[in-house]
């Protein structure tokens, strides 16, 4: 009796325990603590569910790995669980690995406001030139300071931020404007490179213009004394790092502070954008190679009949690198008129770029990242 009473509790453990194993790719997603805040937010937002076998994943490798920001990612099979809210222009995305029946990567996608039909605001927002205000500097609404801002732009001015709680977390970002109306500060330390800061706002405004895309797999809600460059002084320059810290500290006695929520600028992932220009669309070529004012790089501007100009850039210290650009505008003039295409890719958008020859705007890349068909 009592062997039959052990097998019957042996029986019972051993169904209990497989149902404890999840066979639903979706309840796997949702163990995922992204994925339970996203549907928590967004009850009603759609449930997509999609099956890659190993031989389908494989040929989807470089775009998986682009989205999970893992370049080891191997062919598996997969299966892809996407959550949208297409009003609030915001979705997840989970990859279940299902052999193992666990979650491999998890990243939220987001709308930047206006879409990539708008067109972009000059990135530092604040150089508006009205002779008849302040001598030609127009001060516009700041996030910080206004609070509500109606004609607000997706990507703001740079700020200087120090955390309330933690004097020692500081650093400079910006913000930006979603499709829902909610905002994220993307930032960088001090201890940063400070020219990634600015790159990453022309990356997002790459995206907002349609080429390209990003994503990330977190953030988190922070109370931040915030200060635009702008009203400390320090606007289009950078600073030393005992500047910084100075202007760190003139953030806090401002004492502006305002619950954010923040990404750091290294952990959003975007994809490569590439864009094609028809030699039939291809305008003026400026041949006069230019310099930005500081001094960093060379540059060239290529003039389209129709829709924005593309600056192709190449680092002052390159040896010879002003020869190498005058080469390239020679030879992308060859094609204009022709069915030839010229390929830019890893393109980011800046508006204004100013150079020693005055203004310039437009998608910008380097050299490397040229090709011709």
């Amino acid at each position: 009796m009592s062997n039959k009473f052990s097998i019957i509790i042996l029986i019972t453990l051993i169904v209990l325990i497989s149902g404890c194993v999840l066979q639903n790719p979706e309840e796997i997603a949702k163990t995922n603590q992204l994925v339970k805040d996203f549907l928590e937010k967004y009850p009603n937002a759609a449930v997509e569910v999609t099956y890659f076998t190993t031989d389908q994943s494989s040929k989807m490798l470089d775009s998986i790995k682009n989205t999970c920001n893992n370049q080891y990612f191997e062919p598996k099979d997969l299966y892809r669980i996407t959550i949208e809210d297409k009003e609030k222009g915001l979705s997840v995305i989970a990859y279940i690995d299902w052999n193992k029946k666990m979650v491999e990567c998890v990243v939220k996608k987001v709308s930047v406001k206006g879409g990539p039909e708008i067109e972009i605001p000059r990135y530092y927002d604040y150089n508006i030139t009205n002779p008849s205000i302040n001598g030609g500097i127009a001060r516009v609404c700041d996030p910080i300071i206004d609070k509500i801002c109606p004609n607000s732009k997706p990507i703001s001015s740079l700020h200087i931020f120090s955390s309330v709680a933690d004097q020692n977390f500081e650093g400079e970002g910006f913000f930006l404007t979603l499709k829902d109306g909610g905002e994220l500060f993307i930032y960088s330390k001090f201890t940063d490179n400070p020219h990634d800061i600015v790159n990453t706002a022309r990356k997002i405004s790459a995206t907002i213009k349609g080429a390209g895309s990003f994503t990330y797999s977190s953030d988190k809600e922070i109370d931040l004394y915030l200060v635009s460059k702008y009203d400390l002084g320090a606007e289009h320059r950078i600073s030393s790092p005992d500047e910084y810290k100075n202007l760190a500290i003139k953030t806090r006695e401002e004492g502006h502070s305002k619950k954010v929520h923040i990404i750091y600028y290294k952990e959003l992932t975007f994809s490569d954008g590439e864009l094609k220009f028809s030699g039939k669309n291809i305008g003026k070529i400026d041949h006069d190679v230019t310099v930005t004012t500081g001094g960093s790089v060379y540059l060239i501007t290529v003039n389209m009949k129709e829709g924005d100009p593309l600056n192709i850039i190449i680092p002052t210290s390159v040896q010879d690198g002003e020869k190498q650009l005058s080469d390239l505008a020679k030879q992308i003039e060859t094609i204009i008129g022709t069915d030839k295409v010229l390929i830019a890719k890893s393109v980011s958008y800046t508006d204004p770029i100013y150079t020693t020859s005055g203004i310039r705007k437009g998608w910008v890349t380097f050299t490397s990242n040229i090709e011709i068909e």
